[in-house]
């Protein structure tokens, strides 16, 4: 394996690991839920090995299912999601593709794959504990030098990414996501993601009042 391949596999920190639900019993007491990266934990372990080594493209099937398609090295790998979601929006539906793909290359949380089932709060929609699990923690690699937009800035992107989730447009804001690298490479970066999410949104707005 070469030292590329080395570096996109390395083990993950227990802090680049979600668990996503994807399965509610139905009482609602109790989800099933299963281990997977963040989406912004591939995207930055992409980068270390060069913004222009890897490339995405998402595409849809008659609105019912969206493919995530990544290339690195001129090896492709793919998967296709379901739009049709009871528990996630579109915008998190790409995200997760776009993950899952990035599994094919072996991009993937190091935890045993089966099923984990939790307590389940209906109100909040959240799981109340984590399964209790070992994950080997591991001092991640050191990352490209990027500077990190500030948090008041993510935190209404991400407010606006839930808007256009809202207003259907998730898949769109998922493209623009994944083309800035996540927020983006520093704080310029990061306001011109803010101003095409919010030229999206206005878009929509402008079409709806017509």
């Amino acid at each position: 394996m070469s030292d590329l391949w080395q570096q996109l596999t390395t083990d993950f920190p227990t802090e680049a690991i979600e668990w996503r639900i994807i399965r509610i019993s139905e009482d609602n007491s109790q989800a099933q839920v299963k281990a997977q990266l963040y989406y912004q934990a591939v995207i930055d372990r992409l980068n270390q090995i060069g913004e222009t080594n890897w490339s995405n493209r998402y595409m849809t099937i008659l609105d019912n299912a969206i493919i995530a398609e990544i290339e690195i090295n001129n090896t492709v790998k793919s998967h296709v999601s379901s739009l049709i979601n009871p528990i996630l929006d579109s915008t998190i539906i790409a995200q997760d593709a776009f993950v899952q793909a990035a599994e094919g290359f072996g991009i993937k949380a190091t935890v045993e794959q089966k099923e984990y089932w939790v307590d389940y709060d209906s109100v909040t929609k959240m799981i109340i504990f984590e399964p209790d699990i070992v994950i080997n923690k591991i001092e991640p690699l050191k990352p490209v030098q990027i500077t990190e937009a500030k948090s008041e800035t993510k935190e209404v992107i991400d407010r606006l990414v839930e808007r256009l989730g809202s207003e259907g447009l998730g898949l769109e804001a998922a493209k623009l996501l994944t083309e800035h690298g996540g927020y983006g490479e520093n704080g310029d970066s990061a306001k011109q993601l803010y101003g095409k999410l919010r030229a999206l949104l206005l878009a929509k707005s402008v079409a709806t009042e017509r």
